[in-house]
C-alpha cells in the first residue's frame, strides 16, 4: 500500500493528539478527574491466535507497516504468547490511566452465505473478551454499577 500525504498527515496530528491529551499528558498535567465514572467506550484488544486464543489477525494486516509500528511502539513482539502480553499491557495501560472502565470492541470474522466462518477473507478477529474479563474479574461490570 502506498500512503498518500493526506493519510500521514492524518495520521501525524491523531498521534500528537493523542499524545497530548491522553493518560500520560492528562496524569501530569496537573488536571483534576472529573466527577463521576470515566468510561472509555472504545477499547480495542487485538491477537494472532498464539496461545491458542482462537483470535485470527490477516497476513496482509500483519504485513502492514502498522502492524510493526504498533508492536514497537507498545513494546510486543511475535514470542508465542503476544496476545497475552497485549492483554496485560492493556491492564496496565487502564490502571494507571483516570479510566474507571473500559468497553472492549469485538470482532467477529466474515461468514459465507451458508453460515460458515470465512476465515481467508477475514481481517481480524478477536473471540476472547469474556475469558479475558474472566481472567479479570475486577474489570467486569458489577451488578449495583
Amino acid at each position: 500500500m502506498r500512503t498518500s500525504r493526506r493519510i500521514f498527515l492524518g495520521f501525524l496530528g491523531s498521534a500528537v493528539i493523542g499524545a497530548a491529551t491522553g493518560p500520560v499528558a492528562y496524569g501530569t498535567s496537573g488536571c483534576r478527574k472529573p466527577a463521576g465514572v470515566l468510561v472509555d467506550i472504545h477499547t480495542h484488544l487485538f491477537g494472532v491466535g498464539d496461545g491458542g486464543t482462537g483470535c485470527v489477525l490477516s497476513c496482509k494486516q500483519r504485513a502492514h507497516w502498522n502492524f510493526r509500528f504498533l508492536l514497537k511502539l507498545i513494546g510486543l513482539a511475535e514470542n508465542g504468547h503476544m496476545d497475552e502480553d497485549y492483554v496485560q499491557w492493556m491492564v496496565r495501560q487502564l490502571r494507571a490511566s483516570s479510566v474507571d472502565r473500559a468497553v472492549l470492541q469485538a470482532w467477529d470474522c466474515r461468514y459465507d452465505s451458508a453460515g460458515r466462518q470465512d476465515l481467508a477473507h477475514t481481517t481480524s478477529r478477536l473471540s476472547t473478551v469474556t475469558p479475558r474479563c474472566d481472567d479479570n474479574p475486577e474489570h467486569r461490570r458489577s451488578p449495583a454499577g
